[in-house]
């Protein structure tokens, strides 16, 4: 094995097991305060964050993967872009947390809104995207933990603690700990990405394939946050609370996928025309074990699902049935292997974005379709289908592309 490979292979262990570590996280820190908080407020809470996410999503334009383009190319810049960057995610960050507070004013004036927990939220926006700029150069820089840091591993762990310290009982205690927990993040992003602010702005120009995965994102967290707002309107809070949580029991329970998709990326794009079969192979290999290993967990998780959720507090064990759906839906596209990673690497960033334009339109279309006959699990159903949708159109699009497909069930090729 070149020093290379040695090198890159121990930047993706190190990368995954991060991940990992982050992910557990944040699905652990969202047990600990549905724990604490109990079905409705943790419902208020959790949307109150997915529109703040959503919103700082907009703002930042994109910005955050610029910073990752243009260091790449340009290493001996890194602080000046960074500067530059962090300058222009700041101002549209601004705005638009000035903006999103207008409009809570005008609905909390013809509403019953909980004000308070969406005001915190929102005043987060401008921490989150300076944030997620500097991990994206820390990340360009190659210093992966560093990144991990200052974008989703410390944050979530580090408001539960300001929560719990404080002796906090409220979803607006909880919102208030969210913009703390962000704003000392992004100050560790400062200090470890080092802007240089003093250099006047240059050229830096957002390319195509940067719009692409912006949209992607968009699109993405379109469907998230629509589906909390969606269960928001037709269920009660504790309903958003139940549904919020088995999201995130979910994501959990998907580690094993995750993990194999993020391993299979950094080997197809180290590899060259020659090669790429071979990687594909490697990637179907790996892919298979994730599987073997997704499987028994999904299943465990199905049969205690009402013994887990009940163990939360009152009012979750109305998840059950939505985290079963989801359960399943995920298993599905474990199914399809790493698809996505393989056209993010293969630079098929447009068909990435059309692949979740796709989904964003399913889930309008199956919401607007069953929610009005099944009620909230009509929700569930759409957000589920939105997710094999896309799955679905990725695995023809790596098939169409690549030459061959990438789900577990490919034969390969020797």
């Amino acid at each position: 094995m070149s020093p290379r490979s040695s090198r890159l292979r121990g930047k993706v262990a190190s990368a995954i097991v991060l991940r990992g570590v982050a992910l557990v996280g944040r699905a652990v820190v969202g047990i600990l305060f549905a724990r604490l908080l109990g079905a409705s407020e943790v419902g208020v809470l959790f949307l109150a964050i997915s529109v703040a996410n959503l919103v700082a999503l907009f703002a930042r334009r994109g910005l955050d993967r610029m910073a990752l383009s243009e260091i790449s190319q340009r290493p001996g810049d890194a602080q000046t872009v960074v500067g530059q960057l962090t300058k222009r995610v700041g101002v549209s960050s601004i705005a638009a947390t000035v903006l999103a507070l207008v409009v809570l004013g005008t609905v909390s004036s013809l509403s019953d809104i909980r004000g308070g927990v969406f005001l915190w939220a929102l005043l987060a926006i401008i921490p989150i995207n300076i944030s997620q700029v500097a991990a994206h150069a820390l990340r360009a820089e190659e210093r992966v933990s560093a990144s991990l840091l200052t974008g989703a591993l410390l944050a979530p762990p580090l408001r539960f603690a300001i929560f719990f310290i404080v002796g906090a009982q409220t979803a607006d205690h909880a919102s208030l700990a969210f913009l703390l927990g962000w704003t000392i993040v992004a100050a560790l992003a400062i200090a470890l990405s080092r802007p240089n602010f003093q250099t006047a702005d240059g050229n830096i120009a957002e390319p195509a394939s940067s719009r692409a995965l912006h949209l992607d994102a968009v699109n993405t967290q379109l469907v998230d946050t629509l589906s909390i707002v969606a269960m928001s309107v037709v269920g009660v809070p504790a309903d958003v609370g139940a549904f919020s949580v088995a999201t995130r029991l979910e994501r959990a329970a998907l580690l094993p996928t995750i993990g194999t998709r993020f391993a299979t990326a950094p080997r197809l794009a180290s590899s060259d025309s020659e090669d790429r079969d071979r990687a594909m192979a490697t990637a179907v290999r790996t892919a298979r074990k994730a599987f073997a290993i997704q499987a028994p967990i999904a299943v465990l998780a199905f049969v205690l699902a009402p013994w887990f959720l009940e163990l939360l507090g009152e009012g979750f064990e109305r998840g059950t049935t939505w985290f079963r759906i989801l359960l399943v839906a995920s298993l599905v596209n474990a199914v399809t292997g790493s698809t996505t990673q393989i056209l993010l690497v293969g630079k098929f960033r447009d068909e990435l974005a059309s692949s979740s334009r796709i989904a964003l339109l399913a889930f309008a279309v199956a919401t607007a379709v069953l929610t009005p006959i099944f009620g909230p699990i009509g929700i569930v159903i759409a957000v589920s289908f939105a997710k094999v949708m896309r799955e679905t159109v990725e695995w023809k699009v790596v098939k169409d592309k690549m030459g061959r497909r990438a789900d577990v069930l490919s034969p390969v090729r020797s």
